[in-house]
């Protein structure tokens, strides 16, 4: 997601993704998407309520529910933490009807099976390597429940010592950018089932504008990105696309059951003005 600086705001986390300059991170795609990749040069960040994992989204504001009702009775002799749990779960109510999270994913690893079936047309699709620095604020997914609950927590001790004057009175603390931030973060929580994906997320948060008779979806600090639906079931659902420089392709895998060859699609790559990009095969081997 894209976000304001974290500086003071909340703990820095861990899993915020500081990679190493040589370091890829692989989107899976269907061959059609991948066209779509490398002939408009965009990204597609997509609606998290239609992604894989039904859970999406639900799990991460589950689990800090679960938190914030266990700190809460760990501080209930305090008065001032009844408070503070009201106004987070008021707002937390707020933000869950009000907004609208959008990601591209990728993974750190550019040749895995269960991605390949899952993501890449059943592993007739490719593997595109982009560079880290294609997409900013990236975030690991974490999916051990035990490191969501601590994280949650030293969030709310922070949060909670910074909110409140001594008198009891709200300080002029920027409670609602914190609040934008750790939900960002929340959206990069998952089911530990899903672990060895290891996914690396960028988000766009979006939000219901508003006016007399009218209300409409706009992109929370990137109002100037334009918000498209595709129609799933009958339903329309919200992405967004996102442009980036060619040269930030760095490696294009071909799936396992993709009958490519490398020299096609370099051939390809090349025509399409996407100049000295890796292409290999996967080393998986499937029917």
């Amino acid at each position: 997601m894209a976000r304001r600086t974290k500086t003071g705001l909340v703990p820095e986390f861990k899993r915020q993704y500081r990679p190493e300059i040589s370091e890829i991170i692989y989107h899976y795609c269907s061959g059609q998407v991948f066209h779509e990749i490398c002939s408009r040069k965009v990204l597609r960040f997509s609606s998290l309520e239609w992604m894989n994992d039904a859970l999406e989204l639900k799990w991460g504001f589950h689990m800090f529910s679960l938190v914030l009702r266990e700190w809460a009775a760990q501080h209930s002799a305090d008065p001032l933490a009844k408070r503070f749990e009201q106004d987070i779960f008021e707002d937390l109510k707020a933000n869950t009807a009000e907004a609208h999270y959008l990601a591209s994913c990728f993974s750190e690893d550019g040749d895995m099976l269960s991605q390949w079936r899952a993501y890449a047309d059943d592993a007739k699709g490719f593997a595109v390597g982009f560079d880290n620095t294609a997409v900013s604020i990236l975030l690991k997914v974490c999916y051990d429940p035990g490191e969501q609950w601590s994280e949650i927590s030293a969030w709310l001790d922070d949060l909670f010592r910074k909110y409140f004057l001594r008198e009891g009175e709200p300080s002029s603390y920027p409670w609602d950018v914190a609040l934008v931030v750790m939900y960002g973060d929340l959206a990069a929580y998952k089911n530990q089932a899903f672990q060895e994906e290891r996914e690396v997320r960028a988000f766009r948060r979006m939000r219901y504008i508003s006016e007399p008779g009218v209300r409409r979806l706009r992109v929370e600090d990137f109002p100037e990105q334009t918000i498209d639906f595709a129609i799933r079931h009958g339903v329309p659902i919200p992405y967004m696309d996102y442009e980036f420089p060619s040269h930030k392709i760095r490696e294009v895998v071909i799936g396992p059951r993709n009958p490519s060859t490398p020299e096609q699609i370099s051939v390809y790559l090349n025509t399409k003005g996407i100049e000295g990009v890796a292409v290999r095969k996967s080393a998986a081997s499937l029917r």
